[in-house]
Order: C-alpha cells, then structure tokens, then sequence
C-alpha cells in the first residue's frame, strides 16, 4: 500500500508540474500566463513540503497525507468544473502546489513508519523507486489524453480518482499498523 501511495503521489505531482503548460494552451491562456501557473505550482509546492515537515511534529503521517490529498483533489475538482477567471485559476494553482506538491514530503516519513529499522532503508528506497515509475506513467497516461483530444477540465477531474484511492491506501496502511502496534505480543517459551 504504501508503494501505491508513493506510485500516485509523485505520478499526479509529475503529471500537473509537466503537464500544466499544455493544458492551459488548451484553456485559452497566454504563454505568459502559463509560464506563471507553472512557476507558481513548483514554488508552492517547496513551500508545501516545508509546511508539512513543521505539520508532521503536530499529526500522524496518515492522517496529513490523506487529508493533503483530499484537498488538493477538491482543488483539481474546482478546477473541473468551476468557470473561473485567471486569479481565480492561480488561487487554486496555489493551492494545488501547497497540498499535493507538499504531500510528496509526508511519503519518506510513512515509510519510516511502515518498515521495520532492520529493512527502513531499503523500504524507503523501494517506496520511492516505485513513486519514479507513477512519473513515467504520468507522463505517459498525460500525453495519451492530451493525444485523445481530452479537455483539461476532464483531465484535471480524471486526477481526483488515483487521489481517492491514494487516500483510501493511505487510512489503510494507518488502521494496519494500528493493529499492528496494539496487538498483544507474541509469547515467547
């Protein structure tokens, strides 16, 4: 589960960060503008990760990372469905960039969580390994849609879906390991 969360965190990041110009080309935006909305996704999203890493010291690493995904899908769903002028576009761009760039920085502490200390390292490298195979696949599912002739409205909604089941990994790796930690321990004769 938690290679499917770092597959879908890293895949939609990659796929918005680099995808971004193309469909807002699509919306009637100018190259400046999109060069704005760009610029502004990758500085939120360093200010994101910043954020989160103070917010980890606060909460569980489950929780935030649900709840980052949670909002950053309502953001991509007002992005689907809103009729909104640019100001409004770069609100959510802002928003876009704090929650789901700034989610990729809770995936190393979940991992830290999930493996044991004896294979922590390993785990992580694994988790994150696999997080770099949801870009590849991002970027090739981005240009298939934008090839198939997909709106951007209907792209940014099509995000919403990993998202949900991202989340739904990410409150079952916490009740797993809820169990996990609360299971009496083995007796040892």
């Amino acid at each position: 589960l938690l290679w499917l969360c770092s597959f879908i965190g890293f895949g939609v990041v990659f796929l918005i960060a680099n995808y971004l110009p193309l469909l807002l080309d699509h919306s009637d935006f100018t190259t400046a503008q999109s060069g704005v909305a760009v610029g502004l996704f990758g500085i939120c999203g360093l200010v994101g990760q910043l954020l989160v890493s103070v917010a980890l010291r606060r909460s569980d690493a489950d929780s935030l990372l649900a709840l980052l995904w949670a909002v950053g899908g309502a953001g991509l769903v007002a992005v689907g469905v809103l009729q909104m002028g640019t100001g409004g576009f770069f609100g959510i761009v802002l928003l876009l960039g704090l929650f789901l760039g700034g989610s990729n920085a809770v995936l190393p502490a979940l991992a830290t969580l999930t493996y044991p200390a004896s294979a922590r390292a390993t785990g992580t490298s694994w988790a994150n390994g696999v997080g770099q195979l949801g870009q590849l696949a991002s970027g090739s599912l981005g240009g298939l849609m934008i090839g198939a002739g997909w709106s951007s409205p209907t792209i940014f909604l099509c995000l919403t879906l990993p998202l949900c089941g991202g989340i739904a990994a990410t409150l079952a790796l916490r009740t797993g390991r809820h169990h996990r930690e609360t299971a009496p321990a083995a007796d040892v004769a």
